[in-house]
């Protein structure tokens, strides 16, 4: 159990070498951690205690004094913002250490800045194990394949769906001029022009993928909340998300009915008036 106690300010950015054993114990703590115990306060130079010193009998606790705040961090998952946390010095750690896990900055290859941590280690404790070394990117690589998986199954349907939409919409278009060639031929004969029997084509075919991206929308907005949890940086209602969608099915629609519209502006008047 944390507690929490108000005392005097010793103001420094994050944890140094200056925090030794023998130093005043000190602690940083972040961003969600400071909002949650100090939400109208300033979280530097106050105390807390994150538990007894298992040494003393009776345990007595160990108070610390933070000195620092840091961003939060997602442990467990990107999709979840995670418990707050706190860190303390190694060297003031009542605890015992079992396991610690060492991040290092760093630029140039990732496999020789590792060779040489694992140097340098097995040079202060030959017998000090070294293992799972992983650069962040293969770390979060391993955290969202599953999503990520999911993500790419789901836009390989969309865009299969796409594509039959688009056949769907050619095949209907392509049908509905063939079994207009006459009535297109009499309004060319009346002084139609090609443009005019295009916007006509086209406009049927974008009415009808109007009519059917708002509905594709609704049904969008009904259940994006079911797949919330495969997003990441991007909520389930986005409206940039739902315009780029639908300008996407648009421009989808208006180029699959270009082609029965072109064909269409190709009717010769008078073959168009003896057609049966």
């Amino acid at each position: 159990m944390l507690h929490r106690f108000p005392c005097s300010r010793r103001r420094r950015t994050v944890l140094t070498s200056a925090d030794a054993a023998d130093a005043a114990p000190s602690v940083v703590v972040d961003e969600e951690f400071a909002k949650r115990l100090w939400p109208d306060r300033e979280p530097i130079g106050q105390r807390i205690s994150n538990g007894a010193v298992p040494s003393t009998n009776p345990p007595v606790l160990r108070w610390r004094t933070v000195v620092g705040i840091v961003g939060h961090v997602k442990h467990n998952a990107l999709d979840q913002v995670g418990r707050e946390q706190i860190y303390v010095p190694l060297a003031q750690t009542p605890f015992p250490i079992r396991n610690m896990y060492l991040t290092v900055r760093a630029s140039g290859d990732p496999v020789s800045v590792a060779n040489a941590i694992q140097r340098t280690v097995r040079s202060l404790d030959p017998s000090l194990p070294v293992y799972e070394v992983k650069t962040m990117d293969v770390w979060l690589d391993a955290t969202v394949s599953p999503r990520r998986f999911n993500v790419l199954l789901l836009l390989t349907f969309g865009a299969l769906a796409l594509t039959l939409a688009a056949i769907g919409t050619y095949g209907v278009l392509a049908y509905s001029v063939s079994q207009r060639t006459q009535e297109i031929g009499i309004r060319m004969a009346l002084g139609a022009s090609r443009q005019d029997v295009l916007r006509m084509v086209v406009g049927g075919g974008l009415r009808l993928a109007v009519a059917g991206t708002l509905i594709g929308l609704a049904l969008s907005l009904a259940a994006g909340r079911f797949i919330s949890t495969l997003l990441f940086g991007v909520r389930a209602n986005d409206p940039l998300t739902f315009s780029a969608v639908a300008a996407a099915l648009l421009a989808t629609a208006v180029f699959a009915a270009w082609i029965p519209a072109r064909k269409a502006t190709r009717v010769d008047p008078m073959v168009a008036l003896r057609y049966e």
